[in-house]
């Protein structure tokens, strides 16, 4: 990985903070809840507080299998490998999930590797809760 500037986002209505590169452009959800980092205007990063049925209404990891058992931001909760569908496209999606106040919170890389990257790791070892 090259030389990479980073930022930090807090969202204090959730209640976490991460970084992330500054080349990338955020764009926060109506509800303020709901993050997308976005790199030359294609979806790279989504962090998502939603509940189980919302998620699986919006083809997020829900309606899939698991990938296994993970520890994200001091919390144990699931890791979800699938193809996330926009349209006639997809992404492959890697998602973090833990299960945060009465909702679940989701750190989302979509890209078109087969693992995280360097980037990735930084941006899910950055992740931390403030409450």
């Amino acid at each position: 990985m090259s030389k990479v500037e980073w930022a930090t986002y807090n969202n204090e209505q959730v209640g976490y903070t991460v970084q992330y590169p500054v080349a990338f452009t955020l764009q926060n959800s109506s509800n303020g809840r709901d993050l997308l980092l976005k790199q030359d205007g294609f979806p790279v990063i989504a962090i998502n507080y939603t509940t189980r049925e919302e998620a699986d209404s919006r083809n997020l990891w829900a309606g899939h299998e698991p990938a296994g058992d993970i520890e994200f931001a001091g919390k144990t909760g699931k890791k979800y490998i699938y193809n996330h569908y926009d349209g006639p496209f997809y992404m492959r999606t890697f998602s973090y999930v833990i299960e945060h106040n009465d909702r679940f919170l989701a750190l989302e890389f979509r890209t078109k590797n087969d693992s995280v990257d360097s980037l990735q790791q930084h941006i899910f070892q950055s992740f931390s809760m403030a409450r």
